[in-house]
């Protein structure tokens, strides 16, 4: 790819540069070259361009103990970039799910729609919106291509980081437990049936606790419309 060569020469430069001042070891050897500054600047951007697997596996690698991650390693710094950098849908893109998902008249079927996303995840961004009878709604919306890349994705992943995973984090399990989750965090059908299904069992047996009712007239394969409760971050919950 022209992102592989590109680091490819990037570190050849980095190496050639750190041997001439004598500094090739303390930089980290060939490990810090394949992530000069030029190369880390490269990655990051490719890796938010993607989005979804890039993303995702973010999230699993930050709960990951600093005996596996350690803080100054460069496969974790390249990970926070990418979870502080990445890309929201451009506004055309955005408008091109909801008439691919909820048809040409789709803010007809609202009563209001917020454009600026109340909140951006690894495969889809929230936005606040309402329903004709009124119901204030969290509209989650996938970003294109997310789930029919998934495979390319892990596999463009593994080339990129296996050479910068530490040992003992086991890139290659991370990435098979990534597609699984990535699987079945995309099937927003699956995702509505079983919140209904959750709020049916909790209804009668816990009755304490509310799951936010699914808006069907507003969902689609890539579209996913709930309603919108109040609350707190869970690790805010004392």
């Amino acid at each position: 790819t022209s992102l592989g060569f590109g680091m490819a020469f990037g570190a050849v430069g980095s190496m050639v540069g750190s041997a001439v001042s004598g500094t090739f070891g303390a930089n980290g050897g060939i490990k810090g070259a394949l992530l000069s500054a030029g190369n880390s600047d490269r990655l990051t951007l490719a890796l938010c361009r993607m989005r979804g697997a890039a993303l995702k596996l973010g999230q699993l690698l930050s709960i990951q103990d600093e005996h596996v991650i350690p803080k100054d390693s460069p496969l974790r710094a390249v990970i926070d970039r990418v979870r502080e950098e990445a890309e929201q849908m451009p506004t055309d893109q955005l408008f091109t799910v909801l008439r691919d998902n909820l048809g040409e008249g789709w803010r007809e079927k609202l009563e209001g729609f917020e454009e600026a996303p109340l909140a951006a995840a690894s495969i889809g961004q929230v936005h606040r919106a309402k329903t004709l009878e009124g119901m204030p709604v969290a509209l989650k919306l996938q970003y294109p291509g997310v789930a029919d890349s998934i495979d390319s994705d892990i596999s463009t992943l593994s080339f990129l980081l296996t050479p910068l995973a530490p040992r003992g984090l086991f890139l290659g399990t991370a990435l098979k437990e990534l597609r699984v989750a990535m699987v079945a965090e995309t099937d927003y059908r699956a995702e509505a049936r079983m919140t209904e299904r959750m709020r049916e069992l909790l209804a009668s047996s816990a009755p304490a606790f509310r799951v936010p009712r699914v808006a069907w007239e507003l969902c689609g394969d890539r579209v996913l419309a709930t309603e919108l409760l109040p609350g707190v971050p869970i690790d805010q919950v004392a």
